[in-house]
C-alpha cells in the first residue's frame, strides 16, 4: 500500500469515527426509548391479564348488597346463611348499602356485624364481583354499576316486563292476576326495571291472599331464585335476554284516589281486590251511597 492510498483510507476512518461520534447520542437515546417501550408493553400486557382475572368465572362471589325493607331482608338473610353454613358456598363475602339507618336491612346487618355503607357510596373498584339490589328504591348511576365485573343484579317481584315499577305486588292483587312470579335482571342507569332478564320463576297467586301475604311468599321465592342464579352466573349471562316491549305494564306508586271505595261504580270483586291490596298497609275510605 503506497502512502497516498494509506492517507485516503485513514481519512475515511477518521470521517467514519467522527460521524459515529455524532450519531451515538441519538442512537443511544433511540435504544433507550425502545427498551423502555418494551417494558411498558410488558407491563400493559400484565395489567390486561390482571383485569381479566378480576372477572371471576365461578363462585364464591364477593357481593355488595343494596336493600331496605322486609322484602329485601329475606334475600340478605339467605345470602348470609349461604356464606356461613353452606359446605360449598356461593357467597364469599357480603357488605351492605342502606339509604337510612332506620330500616330492617340496616338493623339485620348491624346484628350480624356486616360492613355497612350509607347511600350514596363512592366508587370502589376491584373489591366486589357483583352487586345485588332488592327493593332499594334508588336509581344507581353508571359509574357505580361499572365498578362490578358482573354488573348489578336486581330481584323484582313480578314476571317482567309485566308490572315494572315500585308496587308490583299491590297491582298484581288489584288486577286480579292469578299468576305472578319473580325476575332476576341486570340493572341499567337512568331508569328502573328495564334491564335484560337472567332468570325468572312463575308463582301462582294464592286465592284470596292479601298483598302482604303475597309479599312474604314472593320474598322467599326471590331469595331462592337469586341464590340459584348466583350459582351459575356465566350460564345465565350467556342466556340473558331483553324484555319484550310489547308486554310492558307499569306498577306505579299507589295514589290517594286508589284508597277510595266507590260503592256506586265498583263491583264486589273490585272492592274485594282493593281491600286485599291495601288494608294491611293503609286505611281505605268510602264514598257515601
Amino acid at each position: 500500500m503506497n502512502a497516498a492510498n494509506f492517507s485516503i483510507r485513514n481519512s475515511r476512518y477518521h470521517l467514519l469515527d467522527k460521524n459515529l461520534g455524532q450519531l451515538w447520542p441519538s442512537l443511544n437515546t433511540f435504544c433507550s426509548k425502545l427498551f423502555k417501550s418494551r417494558i411498558n408493553i410488558g407491563k400493559l400486557h400484565e395489567s390486561t391479564k390482571t383485569s381479566k382475572t378480576i372477572r371471576k368465572k365461578k363462585p364464591p362471589w364477593n357481593i355488595l348488597f343494596f336493600g331496605s325493607d322486609a322484602f329485601s331482608l329475606e334475600t340478605s338473610k339467605k345470602l348470609i346463611d349461604n356464606m356461613n353454613t353452606s359446605p360449598t358456598p356461593t357467597v364469599q363475602s357480603v357488605e351492605v348499602v342502606c339509604k337510612t339507618t332506620q330500616c330492617l336491612v340496616n338493623n339485620f346487618s348491624e346484628e350480624n356485624h356486616l360492613k355497612l355503607y350509607s347511600w350514596p357510596i363512592a366508587v370502589m373498584k376491584n373489591k366486589y364481583d357483583l352487586g345485588v339490589v332488592v327493593s332499594f328504591g334508588c336509581l344507581i348511576p353508571g359509574k357505580i354499576i361499572r365498578m362490578f365485573p358482573h354488573g348489578i343484579l336486581n330481584v323484582h317481584a313480578s314476571l317482567l316486563p309485566r308490572w315494572r315499577g315500585a308496587a308490583p305486588i299491590i297491582h298484581t292483587i288489584l288486577n286480579g292476576d292469578t299468576v305472578t312470579g319473580v325476575s332476576v335482571m341486570k340493572i341499567r342507569p337512568k331508569q328502573f326495571d328495564i334491564g335484560s332478564i337472567l332468570n325468572t320463576k312463575s308463582v301462582p297467586v294464592p286465592q284470596a291472599c292479601t298483598s302482604m301475604q303475597l309479599q312474604t311468599l314472593l320474598a322467599t321465592e326471590a331469595a331462592e331464585l337469586l341464590l340459584h342464579t348466583l350459582s351459575q352466573i356465566p350460564f345465565h349471562e350467556d342466556q340473558e335476554k331483553e324484555q319484550e316491549q310489547a308486554n310492558v305494564t307499569y306498577a306505579h306508586k299507589p295514589t290517594k284516589e286508589m284508597m277510595y271505595i266507590n260503592w256506586a261504580e265498583q263491583t264486589c270483586d273490585m272492592i274485594d281486590r282493593q281491600y286485599r291490596a291495601f288494608h294491611e298497609r293503609i286505611f281505605l275510605c268510602a264514598t257515601h251511597f
